[in-house]
């Protein structure tokens, strides 16, 4: 109901007395939370703060009409509890400063923020 179609929140009003300061709520707990990854079956790929303090969406100056059919998951690069990125993955990822080296997996299926 207060997410889009690409999962991002709704960047109109709802009909509803708490949604402003849910909204920035859910915001502000977003940007200070973290993620223990297991199998990245719960991690937006380009949404989710996973590898930096950053979502990669937030790099690019791309339209958010065009983000809509960016919809991976961040367990199409895992495998068997080991990163296992296409070799371009992996560089646009090192281009962002983001070094899949040095983020270890949780041996968990469980995705969990924290």
């Amino acid at each position: 109901k207060f997410l889009n179609k690409e999962g991002l929140l709704t960047q109109y009003n709802k009909n509803s007395s708490i949604w402003t300061g849910l909204k920035e709520a859910i915001v502000t707990a977003k940007a200070n939370s973290k993620w223990i990854i297991g199998s990245g079956k719960d991690i937006d790929f380009w949404r989710e703060c996973w590898g930096s303090e950053v979502a990669i969406i937030d790099l690019f100056d791309i339209l958010p009409n065009i983000w809509k059919y960016y919809n991976a998951k961040l367990s199409q690069i895992i495998h068997q509890h080991s990163w296992f990125a296409p070799p371009k993955i992996a560089e646009l990822l090192d281009s962002l400063g983001i070094d899949l080296n040095n983020i270890t997996l949780n041996n968990s299926e469980l995705d969990v923020r924290v």
